[in-house]
This record gives structure tokens, sequence and C-alpha cells, in this order.
């Protein structure tokens, strides 16, 4: 424990120490570790590893500035100062740093959200082009699009998904977007927790899958980018994304598909419930949390076979 003792009574905590005893309660892996670390470096390298009680809120200003300075959207900066904040406040309660005040709380960004650029849709036409173009290929980076296509999921939902999440032997085939932390699977928050019908293209990928993942996969439906301890989102993303702005043409990203999804449904007026039930946007499992269990799957099955193309 790296404490510096200026009064022999009183415990001064680095913010390293904070760090290392965050991470080590909050137990996230391998990949949140890194991220979080470099967060705190980020912090150090500007202002150096001080005690907890000597940070200011003109070091988080600085610290602001620098990183919209170097291009970082708005975004960018709230991610990375919510992390930060958070381990400061773990730090002052662990610790029981009375007298210490946490600098990032109420933290301010100029124009926030005005730099985010709007995620345009595929349209029809590219949704039938891409998957055209993935039963031709039939492999692992097209089996993937393909269940994004008609499901309006994010590809970092999809790779980790396991073999035992996709259910074939149902009225209405499924998959199981939940989390594994024990092997490193996560999602990108409580909301995205949830079961999505699998019809058209997306069937057709979950069911290649299975065939090509084989015995050696340990149990993971695409181990070519998953791994217990080691879910490779990244490494997805940025296969998919080449293929379609590469060899398609398509100035889009795989994220193009939530929103087309989206689109598509409304234009065949399914609920706005519905389709928030699906794609698991917050508004609708905040609601779910004090009110039933939400729809069957068959209604959701139903709303999605509206729209295979």
């Amino acid at each position: 424990m790296g404490w510096v003792l200026n009064d022999p009574s009183k415990k001064i905590v680095l913010l390293s120490d904070a760090r290392d005893s965050y991470l080590k309660h909050k137990g996230e892996g391998e990949k949140f570790d890194q991220q979080n670390k470099r967060y705190v470096q980020g912090l150090i390298d500007l202002c150096g590893d001080l005690p907890l009680g000597d940070y200011a809120r003109q070091n988080v200003n600085d610290l602001r500035d620098k990183m919209l300075a170097k291009g970082n959207k708005t975004a960018t900066v709230k991610r990375y100062f919510k992390s930060l904040s958070a381990i400061f406040t773990h730090g002052i309660d662990e610790y029981d740093l009375k007298g210490v005040s946490n600098p990032f709380v109420r933290f301010k960004i100029p124009k926030d959200g005005q730099d985010a650029k709007e995620v345009p849709p595929f349209t029809i036409e590219e949704v039938r082009r891409i998957q055209a173009e993935c039963r031709v290929l039939d492999d692992t980076p097209r089996h993937m699009a393909a269940i994004q296509s008609d499901t309006g999921t994010r590809i970092s939902e999809i790779i980790g998904l396991r073999i035992e999440d996709i259910i074939l032997d149902h009225k209405a085939p499924h998959m199981l977007l939940r989390e594994r932390r024990d092997l490193g699977r996560r999602l990108k928050t409580k909301n995205s927790t949830r079961k999505v019908p699998l019809v058209g293209m997306a069937l057709w990928g979950a069911q290649r899958a299975l065939k090509l993942c084989g015995s050696a996969s340990e149990g993971w439906l695409f181990p070519q980018y998953a791994a217990d301890g080691a879910i490779k989102s990244n490494s997805a993303t940025n296969t998919v994304n080449k293929w379609l702005k590469v060899s398609l043409k398509i100035p889009k990203t795989s994220h193009s598909f939530r929103h087309a999804l989206a689109d598509r449904l409304r234009h065949v007026d399914t609920r706005e419930e519905l389709i928030k039930a699906i794609g698991g946007w917050k508004e609708y499992n905040s609601m779910l949390a004090n009110y039933g269990e939400g729809f069957l799957i068959e209604q959701l099955h139903r709303e999605l076979v509206k729209v295979v193309l």
C-alpha cells in the first residue's frame, strides 16, 4: 500500500492506491482493468500520482481541455471521467477519507453531445445486398453480420454468444443475450440482457455458426473471436466494418444494422415498446423492472417475421 505519511496519525491515499483497490473490488476482468488503468494514467501523466485530497477541480478541467484538444469526442471524455469519478468515490469511501471531496462530481463538458455523429441506418437495398453476400461467403464474420441484420443487435452482443444461448427447438427460435462474467462475457448495460427472436438471415447465421463452431470451441459460438476470459470485440468489429466499407463499398458500420432494424419495424407499425424490447433499449427495460415480466418471445417473433426481406 503506497500511503504517504505527512502526519503519522493520518493516512493519505494515492490515486494509484485507490485505482488498485477499486479494480480488486470490482473484479470485472482484464479488459475492464486495462481500460481503467489507462484512464488513471492519463490523470497521473498530467498531474502526478497525488494523494486523493490534493486533486482539484482545475485538474479535472485541465484534463478535459487536453482531451478535447486532442480530438476526443465529448462522449469519450464523459465516459473517461465517469470512471475516474467512480475510482475517487471508492477510494474516499474505502479508506474513510473524511474531508476529502471528489473533484469529478458534477463535472462539465462544453457543448456536451453536440459533436456526436448520427449513425445512418442501412437502406433496404443495402441490407439485401449484405445478406446476399453473407450467403455467398458463408464464414464466421458473415454469420455474425447475418445475425445482426435481422435482429438489430450490437456485434459485441453477438460474438459473446455461447452455444447454449441459441434456442432452436422452440416454436419461436431465439437467442439469449446474457452475461457470463466468470468467462469474461459482459454486455454493454444491464438493459442489454434479453431474449431476441431468430428469423430470416439471423436464423440462418445462427444455424451455420452452430454447424461450424465444432467441439473445440469450448462452448463459444464464435471461437475465432471468443474464448474464456478473452472476448475480442474490437477485432470482430473491425473485420466486419472493413468488409462493409472496402469490399462492399458501403460507407457505414455494423452498428447501422441496429438503426435499420428499428426503422424496418416502425415501417410495419410495430409498437414502440416492442421495438425497445427487441433492441434492449433502456426506456423499455427500466419500465419492466416495475411492471410484470414483459413480452412473450412469441410476440417479439411475430413482429420480426414481418420485416424479413
